[in-house]
């Protein structure tokens, strides 16, 4: 099963929606697809969207969650551009309904997120943060509502700081016994997400 993933900012979702479902909107000009299409791919090909938590969440250090390695270097001047941070981004921590409804109104099989480490495990390790959990299920419950699959990503490089500042974080292999720790790791609570309502 092969998926197709694409990076789209509400404000992008927003206007292709706009330009292609809403009878007000018409285009000047028809688009050549050369004959592709969604019949132009195997059964069960899933098409989908992908982002990652600290472009998109916002909330960056609100509701427990602890700051990540990207909160640190995006504080560097000139690093990125006009000097944005992710501390709101596009508020999908508030909005996530929103987004899923465009999703849905494209027609999207899956979305693809990650989880953020440090608004779960703000330490890295440890104590849960109890809020982030409960933000993570409820994007999950309504993207299943929505009947638009959820693909978690455990681990798109937002390394939580304390962890960076504790061991340098990736260059020990201590980071392996925080991730995979018996008792409280990270994936044990991504399954427990997913699994909570079974």
């Amino acid at each position: 099963m092969g998926v197709i993933s694409v990076t789209l900012t509400p404000l992008l979702l927003c206007s292709f929606f706009l330009l292609t479902q809403c009878p007000i909107f018409t285009l000047a000009t028809k688009f050549d697809t050369g004959g592709l299409s969604r019949k132009s791919f195997p059964k069960g090909f899933v098409f989908g969207t992908a982002t990652s938590a600290y472009q998109v969440e916002g909330m960056a250090d609100k509701d427990g969650r602890g700051p990540s390695i990207w909160d640190e270097f995006v504080k560097k001047p000139g690093i990125v551009a006009n000097n944005a941070t992710g501390e709101v981004s596009v508020d999908q921590y508030h909005r996530y309904k929103e987004d899923i409804d465009i999703m849905a109104n494209l027609n999207m099989d899956a979305y693809r997120f990650s989880i953020s480490w440090s608004r779960i495990f703000p330490n890295g390790a440890g104590e849960v943060n109890w809020k982030g959990v409960a933000y993570y299920n409820r994007l999950i419950d309504y993207l299943i509502q929505r009947g638009i699959t959820p693909y978690a990503n455990l681990y798109h490089y937002d390394l939580p700081q304390a962890l960076e500042m504790k061991y340098k974080g990736l260059l020990n292999r201590r980071v392996v016994n925080d991730i995979l720790q018996p008792n409280l790791t990270l994936l044990q609570w991504c399954l427990f997400i997913f699994d909570h309502e079974n």
